[in-house]
């Protein structure tokens, strides 16, 4: 899996666009550990929301508080955790049970002491192998390369956001800028947040 990775990593640096950069990310950790792959982001300060999923509509979207299943709890813990044999996990949560899910992993996307997120992965069925300490550590490494590039897009994003403010400005004078700018900050919903 290393030459595999490193080419990913490269890759999620490079990415600035954060709606490309996510999908990357999704895409191919699913594809490079054969599980289904989420990125919750962090909402209201305690509430984790899944933003994208190589899955959609198959999972409950419902906001995940911390402490909560494995991607709350990994968010409480700020540390990855490996969930082998989910449904007998303490962590379990019913309405994942349901749609059997068999083996669960989730790291936090840490930027420093500030919590970006949570990158998680799971395998459903039976017949699914469960997930490897080396899986788990490339996973960890790699959720480090993604919260930075995460932080890149989310920067370069604002940096787009207020060149198109400041072209606004521009165009109508400096007689109606004041205006224009308190039109421009009503909406504080970034563009990695839609």
């Amino acid at each position: 899996m290393g030459p595999e990775l490193v080419e990913l990593e490269r890759a999620l640096l490079a990415e600035l666009d954060s709606r490309r950069f996510l999908r990357l990310l999704v895409e191919s950790v699913s594809r490079l550990f054969r599980a289904v792959c989420g990125v919750w982001l962090v909402h209201d300060g305690d509430t984790l929301v899944e933003h994208i999923t190589t899955a959609p509509r198959s999972f409950p979207a419902d906001p995940m508080p911390f402490g909560e299943g494995v991607a709350g709890s990994c968010a409480t813990a700020r540390r990855g955790l490996l969930v082998n044999e989910y449904p007998a996990s303490s962590l379990a949560l019913s309405r994942y049970v349901r749609l059997h899910i068999r083996h669960s992993m989730a790291h936090p996307l840490l930027m420093g002491d500030e919590l970006l997120g949570v990158l998680s992965m799971s395998r459903y069925g039976d017949d699914k192998a469960p997930f490897t300490a080396e899986e788990f550590a490339s996973v960890e490494r790699l959720a480090g390369f993604a919260a930075l590039a995460l932080r890149n897009a989310r920067l370069y994003d604002e940096a787009v956001r207020r060149r198109g403010q400041a072209g606004v400005m521009a165009e109508l004078g400096p007689e109606n800028a004041p205006n224009a700018c308190n039109d421009c900050h009503r909406d504080p919903s970034p563009a990695w947040a839609a």
